[in-house]
């Protein structure tokens, strides 16, 4: 269900997945403890799922601290850029993006649609 990923060290929880969620993808509270797949800028994101879930089950979820996750939109990105939601459960590059709706900030140069490091700052 979902590619390993790269993780350093950060602030992980376990919450219950409110649908099938892989690997490496942008979650949103979606109830009460539960997560979902953050498809979208207007879901609050929480964090990054660092394992695949099946809906009911657990799933840890990176809140706070760097990971490699799969990014999408316009444009590459350069260290210091802010992500949030995308499609998908993506990391999109949104530097208007502030408060809740952000995700966190690339540590390096990212080419669009592809893997990157960002600090996840929920």
């Amino acid at each position: 269900m979902g590619d390993a990923i790269e993780v350093g060290v950060g602030d992980v929880w376990s919450f219950t997945a409110a649908e099938n969620i892989t690997s490496g993808l942008v979650v949103w509270l979606s109830g009460d403890a539960k997560v979902g797949i953050a498809t979208a800028s207007g879901k609050n994101p929480i964090g990054v799922s660092l394992t695949p879930a099946s809906a009911g089950k657990p799933c840890a979820v990176l809140m706070r601290g760097i990971v490699e996750i799969e990014t999408t939109g316009v444009g590459n990105a350069v260290a210091g850029d802010r992500f949030t939601a995308g499609a998908g459960g993506k990391a999109m590059k949104d530097n208007t993006v502030s408060g809740k709706y952000e995700l966190g900030f690339a540590i390096e140069n990212i080419t669009r649609n592809s893997k990157g490091k960002i600090y996840v700052t929920i």
